[in-house]
């Protein structure tokens, strides 16, 4: 079964404008945990870990952090969404 030639220029057209929306959104690429360290009030810092996801757009990319855990397992276990906000 062959396809006509308007029909893959539809197709071809759909592919482009699906990237554009989701380049547009900002897909999902990659994320990373971060330690810091807290300094309490009698002086003694308490280690503490992040997670920064980064989203791909037309732009750029964007980061956005997330929670505040007390072991790098936990900040791992919690989840980047696939699009940004």
């Amino acid at each position: 079964m062959r396809f006509p030639p308007i029909g893959w220029a539809f197709f071809g057209l759909a592919v482009l404008v699906l990237i554009g929306y989701v380049l547009n959104r900002g897909l999902f690429i990659g994320s990373e945990i971060d330690p810091i360290m807290l300094t309490l009030n009698n002086g003694s810092t308490l280690p503490q870990y992040t997670k920064r996801c980064r989203y791909l757009h037309f732009t750029g990319t964007s980061h956005h952090t997330l929670g505040l855990w007390d072991s790098s397992e936990r900040a791992n276990d919690d989840l980047c969404r696939m699009f940004d906000e």
